[in-house]
């Protein structure tokens, strides 16, 4: 199965091509430069793959929660190559795409909460069971909440990841933290992962059902 993926649903900037479990990722911190870096980036791992548009099986977009702008971007581009190739489209969350990083790059962390920034005093926030690589099972619905709404020493969770973790580290109690600071942004590659689990089963969508899933209903600019 080829896939290529991407995310844009934060500060950060990814594009991925999934080829049987082997990855070829570009990945860059590019805050406000989504649209500049992620044309390049796809051209960059399609080329390292040494595939064409054609060879692909299917492609997968971080679909949010996250940036509004970030995620019509992402939508947008893969609207876009979904047109002109007619590939199946996987849209995968980008809380339960975080979770899989922690787990794919330590095999240890099985369970995880993720945190990221919703601006206006408020984070996105999701709960996850790994089940394996490529294998992401939500505990609870994703929610946009206050950060003092997150009852740690209730959550379902052994580990924390995510940017809001340092921005309103004053709303939280310390020792109830396990909090682990590399896994701070989305890749597009485990955007991938969680694709190739999803085409398995047949649970893709067509270009016209590619949306954003903002989790807030009010429109801001980030």
């Amino acid at each position: 199965m080829n896939i290529l993926a991407i995310d844009t649903a934060t500060e950060a900037c990814s594009a991925a091509i999934f080829m049987n479990n082997d990855v070829v990722e570009r990945f860059e911190l590019a805050p406000r430069l989504h649209t500049q870096k992620l044309l390049p980036m796809m051209e960059a791992v399609l080329a390292e793959a040494e595939l064409s548009l054609s060879q692909l099986d299917a492609l997968a977009f971080s679909r949010g929660p996250g940036s509004f702008t970030g995620l019509r971007v992402a939508a947008s581009v893969i609207q876009g190559v979904g047109l002109a190739t007619d590939l199946p489209i996987v849209p995968v969350s980008t809380l339960a795409a975080m979770a899989h990083q922690a787990f794919r790059q330590t095999h240890t962390h099985t369970t995880v909460g993720v945190a990221i920034d919703a601006r206006m005093q408020q984070v996105y926030w999701g709960q996850y069971h790994i089940l394996g690589l490529g294998q992401v099972e939500a505990l609870a619905n994703e929610q946009v909440i206050n950060p003092s709404q997150i009852a740690l020493q209730n959550a379902k969770v052994e580990t924390l990841i995510g940017n809001a973790w340092d921005i309103y580290a004053d709303q939280w109690t310390a020792h109830t933290l396990n909090i682990q600071t590399p896994f701070n942004y989305p890749h597009a590659q485990d955007v991938a992962w969680l694709a190739n689990t999803a085409m398995a089963s047949q649970q893709y969508v067509s270009v016209e059902q590619a949306l954003p899933t903002y989790l807030r209903d009010q429109v801001v600019h980030t």
